[in-house]
């Protein structure tokens, strides 16, 4: 049988995923033209932020992947900005 999630467990990961989704929304539209260094020094620091809410929890594995998954994104879209 599947043990259910326990309310601190879900609580945990509501938290992991609405900072992701507050991190891609404030660096959706970075591109080459506005960016600086401050900016990705911000997703780092907001990556790890996400990555920090999971850690020593069961939910650790989840912000490790959520928060590269993240950084992944953004740098993806700035990429296809950048070449056009």
């Amino acid at each position: 049988m599947i043990k259910p999630a326990q309310a601190e467990d879900i609580k945990t990961e509501q938290a992991i995923f609405n900072k992701a989704w507050a991190l891609l929304k404030k660096y959706y539209f970075i591109a080459p033209e506005t960016e600086t260094e401050e900016d990705w020094e911000a997703v780092v620091a907001g990556a790890s932020d996400i990555y920090n809410t999971g850690k020593d929890t069961i939910a650790e594995d989840l912000g490790k992947a959520i928060a590269l998954a993240t950084i992944d994104h953004i740098e993806k879209l700035y990429k296809e900005r950048k070449v056009g």
